[in-house]
């Protein structure tokens, strides 16, 4: 089968990442595979300004997308962004190519966002996010497929960690914003034993801010603001627990990270987070200070616990495997390009 997959560029953090995951994968499926988005420093990929809000721009690409379509002849396109899915929209429609759009978040509700409806099908990342494509965008439920993101098994895994002293290490990992609710957070530590030490991973327009709370909270000392790193998958072997308290999500990539490599997870009940944690993590009421305080209290107390929770996360998390997330799309290629017959 030939694929041709569509973003707007290759350094669009969670979007570029997921394109090219499922590119490697459904190479080992045995099929073909290329990629056009911006990138034009680097030749293995085909690179169109399609990152353009433009008209000009965008019009103009799309002349270089009927020439790809025709010189590559996919057997189906599959677009991840919405200014490249109106510039290919045409020339699919007219060439009879088969068309999958992936909705990578909640879009506004606006005439560029409804177009996604024009696609064969549009894959939604979990049911809550199915409703909202179908409510918001008015994509009709029967084009909705739903595939979650996938994470890197041989990537993120439990690794031993050998340990100086007997504190429970709780982790948080994402931007610093406010919809991530550290701020949140920081008053829910403040509430837990002595013995507990938090780890903030992460960089952002926040991070004064929240440096400055956990001082007035007389937590900084048991605080440690790591900022960005690259080296996230030795991080969260370290932490006994993970927490998410977000405000907002869609569908978080750090909650899958953190199942996968074996820690017992904490999070707000937003997005899809109750969907991809189902049975395998503890799930709180976003912002409800009383109960998060309750939960990890006990959480920190139950060694077992933490372990069945470390294990039922690892177990779930699996499904989440790039591998089976590239089977799933695979078979909504082989369904469209039937029903296109």
């Amino acid at each position: 089968m030939k694929v041709l997959l569509v973003a707007h560029e290759k350094d669009a953090g969670g979007v570029s990442q997921h394109v090219l995951k499922l590119s490697s994968e459904l190479i080992k499926l045995g099929h073909q595979v290329k990629i056009v988005w911006h990138t034009p420093n680097e030749p293995d990929y085909i690179s169109l300004p399609l990152h353009s809000k433009d008209p000009v721009s965008l019009f103009l690409s799309s002349f270089g997308l009927l020439k790809l379509l025709k010189d590559f002849s996919p057997d189906v396109v599959h677009v991840h962004s919405r200014m490249p899915f109106l510039a290919v929209l045409p020339w699919v429609k007219a060439l009879k190519i088969p068309v999958v759009y992936t909705a990578h978040g909640n879009y506004s509700p606006h005439r560029l966002s409804k177009l996604i409806s024009l696609a064969n099908v549009v894959i939604a990342l979990c049911l809550t996010h199915q409703i909202y494509v179908t409510k918001e965008l008015g994509v009709d439920a029967e084009k909705i497929r739903i595939v979650g993101n996938g994470v890197d098994t041989e990537r993120f895994k439990p690794k031993k960690v050998e340990r100086t002293n007997d504190d429970i290490v709780i982790g948080l990992v994402g931007r610093l914003v406010s919809a991530k609710g550290f701020s949140f957070f920081l008053k829910v530590f403040s509430y837990l034993p002595i013995q507990t030490r938090l780890v903030i991973v992460g960089d952002g327009e926040l991070r004064e801010t929240l440096e400055e709370e956990a001082k007035n909270l007389n937590i900084s000392s048991r605080v440690v603001f790591m900022g960005k790193r690259d080296d996230i998958e030795n991080i969260y072997p370290t932490f006994d627990i993970f927490c998410l308290p977000s405000i907002k999500e869609v569908y978080p990539l750090v909650l899958l990270e953190a199942m996968s490599s074996g820690i017992a997870c904490v999070a707000s009940d937003v997005g899809c987070i109750p969907e991809i944690g189902k049975n395998s993590i503890i799930v709180l009421p976003k912002s409800d200070l009383n109960l998060w305080v309750k939960s990890l209290l006990r959480l920190i107390e139950d060694k077992e616990g933490r372990q069945s929770l470390s294990k039922r996360a690892l177990e779930r998390s699996r499904t989440f495997s790039w591998e089976n997330v590239a089977k799933r799309v695979e078979e909504i290629y082989l369904e469209v390009i039937r029903n296109e017959r």
